[in-house]
């Protein structure tokens, strides 16, 4: 991933590339932004489609015994 710091009107000021040096080390200041480039391959969009995400999923019955569920707190304070 690399780090560019950019003055106002996108003028190039520098490459931020220390890995342990804190963001408040360079002369950022107001009406400026970071860009940043990923390097990393993956892919846009690749975390948006959630019927890739494994589910977990629990019986009615299992889910009637726990008592730090939603469920049992509604019940205890007569809330639902």
């Amino acid at each position: 991933m690399d780090l560019f710091y950019c003055q106002f009107y996108d003028k190039f000021c520098c490459k931020l590339d220390q890995d342990d040096a804190l963001l408040g080390s360079y002369p950022i200041d107001d009406s400026c932004r970071i860009h940043v480039i990923d390097h990393s391959g993956a892919c846009l969009g690749e975390y948006e489609d959630i019927s890739k995400v494994e589910k977990y999923e629990i019986s009615q019955e299992a889910y009637e015994q726990r008592q730090d569920a939603i469920r049992s707190f509604l019940k205890r304070n007569k809330l639902g």
